[in-house]
């Protein structure tokens, strides 16, 4: 399964994306946070993947299935696939996947990087670590009555 993101835009490294997942992968499955990413992923590949409806339920039936692996642009998206212990690689378009993926170790690559860290990703295992600062979270929320 993979997604994209539609308000920022990069089609030369997503259709890098998109291809290099077509070359090991025989079934592809587009998850849309937004009505904007189904027409942006069309304006891509057209219809050369299964475009789910862009719903939790949706995306939580296609984790549930065994051996998905989630790529994407769509930080929550990733997450919610870490939750269903899919493996996962986020494509970093912005500062918040960065700082995330430093900041609790989630498995998080550049868009930059794509064609040279996504294609040894492809034919190899990663590891998933995420971690939480949980009593910096405790600290936190102690703060509210």
């Amino acid at each position: 399964m993979f997604t994209l993101t539609e308000y920022n835009k990069n089609p030369q490294k997503d259709l890098a994306l998109l291809n290099l997942l077509e070359k090991h992968y025989a079934h592809l499955y587009f998850w849309p946070q937004s009505f904007g990413d189904v027409s942006y992923v069309r304006e891509l590949v057209g219809n050369r993947c299964r475009v789910l409806p862009p719903d939790l339920e949706a995306l939580d039936a296609c984790c549930r299935r065994k051996g998905l692996i989630m790529f994407g642009t769509r930080l929550h998206a990733g997450i919610r696939a870490l939750q269903h212990a899919c493996r996962t690689i986020i494509v970093a378009v912005d500062n918040r996947a960065t700082e995330m993926g430093r900041d609790f170790n989630l498995p998080v690559i550049q868009r930059a990087d794509i064609e040279a860290r996504l294609k040894n990703l492809l034919t190899s295992q990663w590891p998933t670590d995420v971690r939480l600062d949980f009593e910096a979270i405790r600290s936190w929320r102690s703060q509210f009555p």
